[in-house]
Parts: C-alpha cells; structure tokens; sequence
C-alpha cells in the first residue's frame, strides 16, 4: 500500500506536460527569449535566465531539460561541442556564425529530447512558420496509459511472491525447529496433505491483502479492469500456489531461519530486478530476455498485465499459464521428494 500511494503519487500523470528551459543570460536576447516563452497561452514551458556555467551544472545534473544559448554569446567554454555536437568548433555559438540559437540539450533523456522539439516548435512558429500539412489534435485520456496502470499489477504479483515464499517457508522451518514436524509423523497425515494444507492456508491472508490492495487502487487512483474479474482471481490464486510451492521446494531441507532466510533473497532478488515490477522486462538486452522469460515471476506479471490492461482471455495467455504449471508442479514434486520432518 505505501508503494502504491508513493509511486503512484511520484509518476501521478499530469493535465499537461510541462518542460524546465533554462536560458544562457546575454546582453539582449535572453530577455527576449524569456518574455516569448512567458506569453506560451498554453503553459508547457518553465523557463529562467542564468549564467553559462549554472545552466551547464543544471543540464548535467538533470534539473533541466533543455539549455538556449543564444548565438550573440562571444564565449563559450569548449566543453560545449562536445554535449551539443551541433557546430564546428566553440566559435560556432558566437556572433557571425549563422546560428540564431543553439539548443544544448542530453539525447540519452526521453525527456530532454521532447523538450527540444517541443521548443523548437514553438520558437518556429513564433517566429513566422507555416505549416504545410493542415493536421488536428485529439487527446487520449482513457485511464490504461498511466504508470500507476502499469504499476499496479506488478505489485499485486509482488505481494503474491513474498506472500507465498516467505508465509510458507517460514512457517515450515519454524516448526522444523521447535520439532513440531516430527508430531506429525506419527499421525496418518501424509507429507502430500501437509504441504497442500500449509500452501492453502496462505490464502486466508493473501486473498484480503490484495483485495484491499485493488481497492486502494480503484478509489484512489481510478485505476480500471479491462478484462475479466473471474479470469484475475484465477490468476492470483494460480500465482500464490506457485510461489507456495516454489516455497516448499527451498524450505524442504533447510534446519535454520538463516539458511531459508539466504535461499528465500537467492530466489526473491532476481525476480524484483528483472520480472518488471517496476519496469517493463524488454528494457534489457535482447540476450537476457530468455532468462527473464524463465523467472517464475514473469509469466505471472505479464498475464496479469494482460488481463488487467489489455482485456486478453486465457487463450491470450496460455504461454505464461504453461510456463507457472511447469514451476508450480516441479517445485511442489520436489518438495515432496526431498521433505525433511526432522
């Protein structure tokens, strides 16, 4: 709930998309400059008027998207050929070059690019340009598109994991210590009916945390279902037998709190960095993907995705389905091979 309300507070989708503009000060037109994107009717550009070396500090830094450097500048440190890579030379920014202006700006940030073409754009038009293609604008503002959208399932499935592992393999061990397991040996009680009874008992606690989970995110960020309710339950209660199991597997042998404590971060750390919780899995190299695909909580994440933003059905998602029976059935069979009662 406390990543919920903070990212989804942090990466809140705005009504209108705002750029930082920072302006190198010059004798004239860095006034002019900044008067011009004060009158903007639409509001897209926070802009302010500095010194060379601020402006270089706040665009490296990343506290600005874009730096103007008017062309009247007479110097200009050579360190801005190599960020700017527009001109021939420092020379280039100064009075006679034939450059008006000069946009100095970090290619490697999404946003800093838009910003450039948002100002450019601007600044064009301002100054006399006419557009050859007579085009119209209409706004997509269906909910689906937010990070809190994306972010949402990825949380769910978080909690499903730490849930089915630490719930489970904890409890076993625990009781593997204080040799409660060997009380059980002597019922008529079955190593298999043990271990179903401890993975369903985690339902009892999982079902409300995430329901209450979706509900957080249905009121207070109006975060929609685009597929089918049955077909998500299904899902989550797919997802938590499948990390249960994956839990009895690692807890079959262990004799200490330390030892599953170690085995539980060994299986949980990969899963947080690459399954995409927080971040969609294919920002990674393309070398990588068939390890990420392999991780039993990515196939979880991306049919929960699916179903939730895109309205897929199971036969969208019968991959993924595959990919968790085959961890749910290996991990439980393993489980029951290798259990350790005493």
């Amino acid at each position: 709930l406390l990543l919920t309300f903070t990212l989804g507070l942090a990466f809140r989708a705005d009504s209108a998309t705002s750029y930082d503009v920072s302006i190198v000060e010059t004798e004239s037109k860095s006034k002019e400059l900044v008067d011009l994107f004060n009158g903007d009717s639409e509001g897209r550009f926070q802009v302010r008027s500095l010194s060379f070396e601020a402006a270089r500090t706040l665009l490296r830094t990343g506290k600005t998207d874009l730096v103007l450097v008017p062309g009247e500048m007479d110097e200009v440190p050579d360190e801005m050929d190599e960020v700017s890579g527009d001109l021939d030379g420092a020379d280039g920014l100064a009075a006679g070059s034939g450059k008006d202006l000069v946009y100095w700006y970090d290619p490697r940030n999404q946003t800093s690019n838009l910003a450039k073409k948002a100002v450019d754009d601007f600044l064009q038009r301002e100054m006399g340009r006419k557009d050859v293609l007579d085009a119209a604008d209409r706004i997509m503002d269906e909910p689906g598109g937010r990070y809190i959208d994306f972010l949402i399932p990825g949380l769910i499935c978080m909690n499903i994991m730490g849930s089915g592992l630490w719930g489970v393999g904890f409890a076993i061990v625990d009781m593997r210590i204080r040799g409660l397991l060997k009380r059980f040996i002597a019922t008529p009680m079955k190593r298999r009916d043990f271990m179903l009874s401890t993975m369903l008992s985690r339902l009892f606690f999982l079902v409300p945390e995430i329901l209450l989970l979706m509900l957080v995110a249905r009121f207070f960020f109006d975060v929609q279902i685009f597929g089918n309710l049955l077909l998500i339950i299904g899902l989550i209660l797919f997802g938590s037998f499948q990390f249960a199991g994956i839990s009895l597997m690692i807890a079959c042998r262990a004799k200490t709190i330390e030892t599953v404590s170690g085995l539980m971060n060994l299986v949980m750390l990969p899963n947080w960095i690459f399954a995409g919780i927080f971040f969609s899995a294919t920002k990674f190299p393309d070398f990588m993907q068939w390890f990420i695909q392999l991780l039993p909580l990515t196939p979880l994440i991306d049919a929960l995705r699916g179903v939730m933003l895109e309205g897929h059905t199971i036969t969208d998602i019968a991959a993924q389905l595959a990919v968790m029976l085959v961890w749910t059935l290996a991990s439980f069979l393993i489980a029951l091979r290798f259990f350790r009662w005493s």
